[in-house]
């Protein structure tokens, strides 16, 4: 990989938050007429949280601690309830969530607007027969058509009964979509991306068809001439995965509905049309703990950090790859953040952080009593 996979470095801190925002280019093939493919990962070094938290409620992602790499998708906000009269939709993708409004309807399709108006016919097409079968469409500006869901896990699940929402064995329950994956996009003269993804659906109540998504990830994304990027994942490590909800024993069904990966990226091959290996990019890991004592020691808090990114070819031969190093001592300002970039070409970037007092934001305020006799109404206990 070379130095232009990264984003530009002076411009990759937030000058209002401090964090630093990171893009990192992982392929790039070009299309036609205008149909490209390039899959970027992104990283963010608000991360305090998460580092020190264990990894039941504070799990890392693909790539581990501060890094995403995100696809786009349409998804719904049921407020606990299938019935949908209040149902809210969000496209979410380009790092940006767009609130979608119904304005009516087009033939057998439900129309949508987005919240910061564009030119855009946004189609929703329900199918409560065969839901598996719902799609929507949006047609952009230049003629382009996305549509999302509509394919084998094009679409995530959640499990209902009789439009409630929430944690039961009881096997009676049916699936509903809580979102719709790109799936496809097409273009004004037929040329097409196509994209398909892996989940994991697991059961509810002992259902064999009522299961929900716990996660999806892309699998493979062909071009226009038939090129394929193939991610390949593997486990997570035993101490990452801590789900928060098991049966109380084995054999017992499975109640709980909540989102969790147990699956890190481990590389990405690119293929030609005929199948033939064209070039692969490859991932590097390192764990480290890097909560406060007494929890340093504890495994349940060591965490997954990418540590460099290489690429090769089919002859298994290329460059020195991409470096990363962290703060990993419990002690540093901001623990777990990005320290080091390495590029391939020996240059180095390196951020530093500090801690900035807040001025106007103290916690605490004495109130003096108006005179003799007065007694307080208001106490406040231990957090």
């Amino acid at each position: 990989m070379d130095s232009g996979s990264l984003g530009d470095i002076k411009n990759s801190v937030n000058l209002f938050r401090g964090d630093v925002y990171l893009p990192l280019k992982l392929v790039s093939l070009t299309g036609r007429n205008g149909l490209d493919v390039e899959i970027s990962a992104f990283y963010g070094s608000n991360i305090h949280t998460q580092v020190q938290t264990r990894n039941m409620t504070a799990p890392t992602d693909l790539l581990g601690v501060g890094w995403a790499i995100p696809f786009e998708k349409i998804a719904v906000d049921t407020k606990n309830t299938s019935t949908g009269y209040d149902n809210d939709f969000y496209l979410v993708g380009g790092g940006q969530t767009i609130l979608l409004y119904r304005t009516g309807t087009k033939g057998k399709a439900i129309a949508f607007q987005a919240k910061y108006y564009q030119f855009w016919e946004i189609l929703y097409y329900p199918n409560d027969l065969h839901p598996e079968q719902g799609r929507w469409e949006i047609v952009k500006e230049d003629g382009s058509t996305y549509t999302y869901g509509s394919r084998t896990n094009g679409i995530q699940w959640g499990v209902d009964w009789n439009h409630w929402i929430g944690s039961s064995a009881n096997p009676s329950g049916k699936q509903y979509p809580v979102s719709w994956n790109l799936v496809q996009v097409k273009n004004r003269w037929g040329d097409t991306l196509r994209f398909e993804y892996e989940s994991d659906n697991v059961g509810i109540g002992g259902s064999s068809t009522a299961k929900y998504t716990r996660a999806s990830r892309l699998k493979t994304i062909t071009d226009v001439y038939g090129q394929t990027i193939t991610f390949y994942y593997e486990q997570k490590q035993p101490y990452e995965i801590q789900l928060p909800h098991v049966p109380p024993q084995q054999g017992y069904p499975n109640a709980y509905q909540f989102q969790y990966e147990e699956k890190f990226l481990d590389r990405i091959e690119v293929n030609n049309e005929k199948g033939g290996l064209l070039f692969k990019t490859l991932f590097h890991y390192d764990f480290y703990n890097v909560a406060p004592s007494p929890r340093h020691n504890d495994d349940n808090y060591k965490k997954r950090y990418l540590t460099g990114v290489e690429q090769r070819n089919k002859d298994n031969e290329g460059l020195p790859g991409t470096i990363f190093n962290y703060y990993i001592d419990p002690g540093d300002i901001n623990p777990g953040a990005i320290k080091s970039i390495t590029y391939p070409g020996g240059g180095i970037a390196l951020y530093t952080y500090e801690t900035q007092e807040l001025t106007d934001s103290s916690t605490r305020r004495e109130i003096e009593s108006p005179g003799q006799g007065y007694k307080p109404r208001v106490w406040y206990g231990p957090d």
